[in-house]
């Protein structure tokens, strides 16, 4: 679970290749770049230059992310950041 601004966009076939700079991370790894999958019926369509709070799954072998995964744009989040301590 991170926030982070999309820097980067990628087709990789069914699913879409993000790069994310992080601001904030709650979980996982302390990158301050992640790269994230998202694609298929539940994919999330992320906007470059926007920021989200992010919550990704790792498959063992990528980072993704989806609709019914909770994340959402930044401006959309000001209930879940009321709900999560403090970030790492």
């Amino acid at each position: 679970m991170f926030s982070g601004t999309v820097t980067g966009k990628h087709d990789a076939g069914l699913h879409t290749q993000y790069t994310f700079s992080v601001e904030s991370r709650w979980k996982g790894a302390s990158q301050s770049s992640i790269e994230l999958y998202s694609g298929g019926l539940c994919g999330y369509q992320f906007t470059t230059g926007a920021t989200y709070l992010v919550f990704a799954r790792n498959n063992g072998e990528q980072l993704r992310s989806g609709l019914c995964s909770g994340t959402r744009r930044m401006d959309a989040a000001q209930a879940q950041l009321k709900q999560l301590p403090a970030p790492r």
